[in-house]
């Protein structure tokens, strides 16, 4: 039958269906990947047309994943960027060469995987293929208009964690971790080591895996690297303590790991700190640092991406990344809003009360 293409009508129909991030989850239900895998499958497992750089990490990774996409672009790549979760719409979560999907866009890859959902609940409602929830179908909607458009990379963020999440099913050749902070502890585990335990698990035989986190910064940062290297990671790679990630726990000394495949990577073109950084510039300097050294993995991969480092030009796009195009992926980022706060409950709030607003007379802005 021929495919609706209507984006409301689509999302009446996603509307029914499991979704976790709106805390819905039925008594007794896991989170995992086989209910994608099989609706991938249905789909022809479109996943399998592209090479994928895969983005994990408590905060941080819509930033890197946006800078790694524009940086990829710039070097003459056809590229698929998907993120999660939106902040406006759900056209956020899909874009192909630094342009979000539009209505029509989305709305055909929606009832595309929809319709594959629906097949497999009239012919094998057995099937885990008929349980698949909002974000997996979602997730696969975004890696079947990646096939379609014939992107060549795909730069994918993790929704939760990484081992369990449904964007588990690339087999990327680069797998990056930006930071680990102590979140969704009821999924993902209690520490912070169980946490990163959880997000490295995105690493599959053979890829590289890139960390924000200094080599031997803490428990949580070695105990990453060692499930990576215990999934096959063929090179682990981790910021010097200068570049790494200042948030999520205190800032370590990198040392010289033991393993012969380990590196650590001073990213030789990211700023200088200053003694008394700013902090939002800290967090975006770690940020750039993070996603050269990604780009600098997918060079090893493809040979476009290495000679486009080895043009002084063509590096210079990659890395320093337009900041209206950064901010049209990820609009929420460093996005001001300027609040009206009435007097009273700014008192109340200075006075122990607290609030959404507390302390924000004026404005306040966001990043990813």
């Amino acid at each position: 039958r021929e495919m609706p293409a209507s984006l409301p009508r689509a999302l009446e129909r996603m509307a029914v269906l499991v979704n976790r991030e709106r805390g819905v989850r039925p008594a007794g239900w896991e989170v995992g990947t086989v209910e994608i895998r099989s609706l991938l499958t249905r789909l022809g497992d479109p996943q399998r047309t592209f090479r994928a750089v895969h983005v994990a990490g408590s905060k941080g990774k819509g930033s890197v994943a946006a800078r790694v996409a524009l940086g990829l672009r710039a070097a003459g790549l056809r590229v698929g960027l998907y993120m999660s979760p939106h902040v406006h719409t759900l056209n956020e979560r899909v874009s192909v060469d630094g342009a979000p999907f539009d209505d029509a866009q989305l709305a055909a890859a929606l009832h595309r995987a929809l319709d594959a959902r629906d097949a497999i609940e009239g012919d094998a409602p057995a099937n885990p293929g008929a349980a698949a929830s909002y974000f997996d179908v979602l997730t696969a909607s975004a890696f079947g208009a990646f096939a379609e458009a014939r992107v060549e990379w795909a730069v994918v963020e993790c929704g939760m964690g990484g081992l369990r999440d449904s964007t588990n099913v690339l087999s990327a050749p680069v797998c990056v971790l930006t930071n680990v902070y102590l979140e969704h502890s009821a999924q993902l585990g209690s520490s912070r080591s169980a946490i990163a335990a959880e997000k490295a698990g995105i690493v599959s035989p053979g890829a590289s895996f890139v960390m924000g986190m200094a080599e031997g910064e803490d428990e949580a940062a070695i105990e990453a690297m060692c499930v990576a290297r215990a999934r096959g990671a063929v090179r682990v790679c981790a910021l010097g303590a200068a570049d790494a990630m200042p948030e999520g726990s205190e800032a370590g000394r990198a040392t010289d790991a033991p393993n012969p495949q380990t590196h650590r990577s001073p990213c030789p073109h990211s700023t200088t700190q200053s003694n008394t950084p700013n902090p939002q510039n800290t967090v975006a300097r770690a940020n750039r640092a993070l996603a050269e050294l990604a780009l600098r993995e997918v060079a090893m991969h493809d040979p476009r991406v290495d000679a486009a480092f080895k043009n002084e030009t063509m590096m210079a796009k990659m890395l320093d990344v337009d900041e209206a195009d950064l901010r049209r992926l990820l609009p929420s980022r460093l996005e001001m809003l300027h609040l009206d706060v009435p007097a009273d409950a700014y008192n109340s709030t200075a006075g122990g009360g607290g609030g959404a607003n507390a302390g924000s007379s004026s404005s306040s802005s966001s990043s990813r």
